[in-house]
């Protein structure tokens, strides 16, 4: 009886290369035959003669096995890259006020074989000590967030992490309060850098929340700027006020109780010009109200910017001198004109003193 041998039949299996490498396997396996068998690879100049070729980057490898009846059949594995794994930016946050370190990256994989390991670098290349898929604390900068799958295959992607232009607060339109006492002070805070819009927060008494604070009196402010990430910055403002306005009265003395008086006012502090007006029955609006009777008078100063102030007087009277005949003289006989009357003066009268006699004589005293 003549017998059939066995068929030599063939089956096959592989192992991915990784990341474009040549470490791909492949191996053929014998499902029957006659024992034993020898292999034969079309790789790295037929010099793998196992059952397993290893070495191998991706594509299609022939392999020929003889069985021990130099029967031989042939198959031909094919080998696939696994693939380098693919690394993005799934999501950024900027730093918020400059010079913080609040910013943050995450990245996400996709490919490759998993478990991944992680690690952040700085644009030195330098670790900066963060192991996960997600960096915090971050100042402003370039990041790279690199990977490594459980296969070595690596991967990684950049990130720049900005920041606002510093926050910066000055004023303008500082004002000072217009008279001495007064509360019309004003101050305007203006911002630059951060992220706009701004809030303004003042410290008076009327909490304002303006750019410009107005109605503020003499004193120091703080004044708050801060922007939309929540940035600020405080500066101190001071309103000053001009010195009071001061006025006084000098008055000259009317005579005999008539409107020969005077009166004059000086002012010191303010800014000139000045606006008078006097009590007196004409209403005089020069420095010196002239002509005026005996009395009390008042005067308001009014200075350029509405500045007042008040001051008052006293223009005294002095009244005639008193005068009286002495050492009165009678003529010697009758007819004869050698009599004589001599004239005294009293009271409060001012020398020299003109008389009238009432024979027309004149005299002066």
């Amino acid at each position: 009886t003549i017998t059939q041998p066995q068929q030599l039949i063939l089956s096959s299996s592989t192992t991915g290369s990784t990341c474009g490498q040549k470490d791909g396997s492949a191996t053929v396996s014998v499902v029957s035959g006659a024992f034993p068998f020898t292999y034969k690879w079309s790789v790295s100049a037929d010099s793998q003669v196992t059952a397993t070729a290893t070495g191998l980057g991706s594509g299609c490898y022939s392999v020929t096995v003889t069985d021990g009846n130099g029967c031989t059949s042939s198959v031909a594995p094919c080998v696939n890259d696994l693939g380098a794994p693919t690394v993005n930016l799934l999501t950024q946050t900027n730093v918020a006020c400059n010079g913080d370190s609040t910013g943050f990256a995450q990245i996400a994989v996709s490919g490759g074989t998993p478990p991944y390991t992680y690690t952040w670098y700085n644009v030195n290349n330098v670790s900066i000590g963060q192991s996960t898929a997600s960096a915090f604390n971050l100042s402003a900068g370039m990041y790279i967030g690199g990977m490594e799958d459980s296969t070595g295959c690596k991967g990684s992607v950049s990130v720049t992490i900005t920041q606002p232009a510093k926050l910066t607060a000055a004023f303008s339109g500082i004002t000072a309060v217009t008279c001495f006492g007064y509360c019309d002070g004003k101050a305007t805070l203006t911002g630059t850098g951060g992220t706009l819009p701004y809030t303004y927060q003042w410290v008076d008494p009327n909490s304002q929340t303006t750019a410009t604070a107005t109605g503020l009196c003499p004193g120091s402010y703080n004044a708050t700027l801060t922007d939309s990430m929540g940035c600020d910055t405080t500066l101190t403002v001071s309103i000053s006020e001009p010195a009071a306005m001061v006025a006084s009265v000098t008055t000259d003395s009317a005579y005999c109780g008539t409107s020969t008086g005077k009166a004059c006012v000086n002012v010191t502090n303010g800014s000139s010009p000045f606006s008078y007006q006097w009590n007196d029955a004409a209403a005089q609006t020069t420095v010196c109200a002239n002509n005026i009777a005996p009395g009390n008078y008042s005067v308001t100063a009014t200075d350029i910017n509405g500045c007042k102030a008040v001051a008052a007087g006293t223009v005294n009277n002095i009244p005639a001198g008193v005068s009286a005949l002495s050492n009165i003289v009678t003529p010697s006989c009758k007819g004869q004109c050698n009599g004589a009357a001599a004239v005294s003066m009293s009271g409060t009268g001012t020398s020299p003193y003109t008389f009238l006699w009432s024979n027309g004589n004149t005299a002066q005293m």
